[in-house]
């Protein structure tokens, strides 16, 4: 059985009446904060920072036990070469 036009427009009427209330409570939420520009910056410094810790740790260990690095170096290389 097909709906009437009175009772299309009935339903019409009460979907627009929901979305007039969501909108309302969309409206109403506060819209979720960004991370402002200085917070980024200081996350980026400190990632920065411990890529440098990172470098000079293995300049150091390299230039104290120079054989356990070339050791290394060659176990990775094995390794890659394996991996093909």
């Amino acid at each position: 059985m097909m709906a009437t036009k009175a009772e299309l427009e009935a339903e019409l009427a009460e979907l627009k009446a929901q979305l007039a209330a969501n909108s309302a409570v969309a409206e109403a939420a506060p819209e979720p904060v960004a991370e402002d520009e200085q917070d980024i910056r200081s996350k980026l410094e400190l990632s920065e920072d411990m890529v440098k810790d990172l470098v000079q740790e293995l300049e150091n260990f390299a230039t104290e036990k120079p054989m356990l690095t070339l050791l290394a170096v060659f176990l990775v290389g094995y390794v890659v070469g394996r991996a093909r």
